[in-house]
């Protein structure tokens, strides 16, 4: 039994706490009905209210109305309101029964010398009590107008504030004198590569042009393999016991001298001149008249200038 009391007082314990856990924090609110651009002359009222309690009276400390606005009138909602002292910064004991409930509404006028500008009316330090004189914090509030006629910017030149590089955009910035900014992107500007360039030496059929970008550090290469001239090359020669005269050759790229390629074929022979072969009597006997027939007129031309 004792067991059974000691677990039932903690259920109720957890559910009175569990409404404590999940109540809203009680919080002051202040909203405008001002318009967007407000004149000298013109009139607005802010109404401020506090949220997250049951019965609240709430205090308001710390107002702050800067110069250029006037107050002019406070009106108490869903409550009793004392006699506000804006001067001094308060307004006190404004009593209402609701959960979230707007609690007075100020009403502000333009001065007449009132400058362009915005301009907040602030609501600092804070508090409110309940039914039992509990008092709990406040956060503070504000609200902003602008007096003025709107303000149309009217930018300068573009400045570029981030350099577009080869493959990022950049960016351009224009500013107003009122301190606006507008921005736009610059497009990247891709590589600009050189002519490219070859290694010094190479073969025909296995090589690689590399291109630089002159504006990065950017790198590519391409393909620039090409055909083999071929021509014949003597590399030797040989006479054979017969007589026969031999030259041999090697087919050499032609490109060897322009980028060393070393491209080669296989090597083959050329007969140049062939053995004398077969019956040489008239060989010789040619080569006796011709010999004759030189001593004669030899002979001759000698006899013939003696004579003279």
């Amino acid at each position: 039994m004792k067991k059974i009391i000691a677990l039932l007082a903690v259920i109720a314990m957890i559910a009175c706490m569990i409404p404590a856990a999940f109540a809203a924090e009680a919080k002051l609110y202040a909203t405008s009905d001002a318009p967007e651009f407000l004149e000298a002359g013109d009139t607005f009222s802010i109404t401020v209210g506090v949220s997250g309690v049951e019965y609240a009276s709430i205090d308001l400390a710390n107002i702050t109305v800067p110069a250029g606005l006037e107050f002019v009138s406070a009106e108490g909602l869903g409550g009793r309101m004392c006699a506000p002292n804006i001067a001094a910064g308060k307004v006190a004991a404004i009593g209402f029964a609701n959960g979230s409930a707007d609690a007075v509404k100020l009403t502000f006028k333009v001065a007449a010398d009132a400058a362009d500008g915005k301009y907040t009316i602030s609501f600092g330090k804070n508090e409110c009590a309940d039914a039992a004189g509990n008092r709990t914090a406040l956060g503070a509030a504000s609200v902003t107008v602008t007096v003025g006629e709107p303000h149309v910017c009217s930018f300068g030149e573009w400045v570029v504030t981030t350099p577009a590089t080869c493959t990022e955009e950049g960016v351009e910035t224009r500013t107003c004198s009122c301190g606006a900014t507008e921005t736009r992107a610059i497009a990247a500007l891709g590589h600009d590569w050189d002519e490219g360039t070859l290694p010094e030496t190479y073969d025909c059929d296995d090589v690689l042009k590399t291109f630089a970008c002159s504006r990065c550090d950017a790198t590519k290469t391409e393909d620039a393999s090409h055909d083999h001239v071929m021509a014949p090359t003597a590399i030797g020669e040989r006479t054979a016991e017969d007589g026969s005269y031999y030259v041999t050759y090697q087919d050499k790229c032609t490109h060897a001298a322009d980028h060393g390629c070393t491209a080669v074929g296989e090597t083959y022979e050329k007969l140049i001149t062939g053995p004398i072969t077969g019956d040489i009597t008239p060989y010789i006997a040619m080569g006796v008249l011709t010999m004759v027939a030189l001593v004669s007129a030899a002979a001759y031309m000698l006899l013939k200038r003696k004579a003279i």
